[in-house]
């Protein structure tokens, strides 16, 4: 079974363990008690007090167990798309860059064709 989610509060009690696979883009905040995280592939360990916050980055397998009765919150953070004004202005230099080459006549001698002359 898998769960989709983008909030989980849960609770573990002493040495209780939960495992998350596939972690990317999830940050793993203990509520109350504390916490050993271990991810796959990662060497450090990280011990969570209350209040602590921990970012998973990569897209292993995360391991939380209690080492006292713990409250844990597990967050997905969206991917953020790009603003519509960083698009337009990439768009935009894209644009005068193939002018100046049109004008060069770079373009027009390399048989490429060139969208500048129809703007």
């Amino acid at each position: 079974m898998q769960a989709v989610f983008n909030h989980l509060d849960f609770f573990l009690n002493m040495q209780e363990t939960f495992s998350l696979k596939n972690a990317a883009r999830t940050a793993v905040t203990v509520k109350r008690g504390s916490v050993w995280v271990t991810q796959d592939g990662k060497l450090e360990d990280h011990v969570l007090l209350a209040g602590q916050t921990l970012r998973i980055h990569g897209n292993e397998t995360v391991i939380v167990s209690a080492l006292r009765a713990s409250e844990v919150a597990l967050d997905e953070r969206p991917r953020r798309a790009l603003p519509a004004r960083t698009l337009r202005n990439f768009f935009a230099a894209y644009l005068r860059w193939v002018r100046s080459r049109a004008a060069r006549g770079r373009m027009a001698r390399s048989g490429m064709p060139c969208l500048a002359y129809a703007l």
